[in-house]
């Protein structure tokens, strides 16, 4: 499988990235992914933490138990 370079879109160019994309070619891409093998061996407090803030960078609030 190709690599395909993903870049963030401004508003401003998404009107044009639309009629230059096509949506069927989007979702045919997203049905091809596939969840990556974890186990709960390889996931410890530090990649916990890392996901939590993570998550944070990206907006999402968190809430501590």
């Amino acid at each position: 499988m190709g690599t395909i370079n993903l870049q963030l879109i401004p508003k401003v160019l998404y009107e044009q990235y639309k009629k230059i994309v096509s949506g069927n070619a989007l979702l045919k891409s997203f049905n091809k992914l596939e969840d990556a093998a974890l186990s709960t061996d390889d996931f410890n407090f530090n990649h916990a933490v890392a996901s939590v803030y993570s998550s944070k960078i990206e907006g999402e609030s968190i809430i501590i138990i």
